[in-house]
């Protein structure tokens, strides 16, 4: 990865943010994830990021 953004978060944004984390249905592995997770999802529903579907090869196993 070539951009590294440091962020400082007050800490009732903190705590908002790791409850979200522990609640979250998707997987979460870490803050990064997380924070990640969350600023693709707001991109994207504003229209700035476009996230492709996946491939339909990529969903069923290849046939042996």
């Amino acid at each position: 990865m070539k951009d590294k953004i440091t962020v400082r978060i007050t800490p009732e944004l903190a705590e908002a943010f790791n409850a979200f984390i522990e609640k979250s249905p998707e997987p979460i592995r870490s803050r990064q994830d997380g924070l990640r997770y969350i600023l693709q999802d707001w991109l994207s529903d504003r229209g700035y990021l476009e996230l492709r579907a996946a491939r339909p090869e990529a969903e069923s196993p290849n046939p042996s």
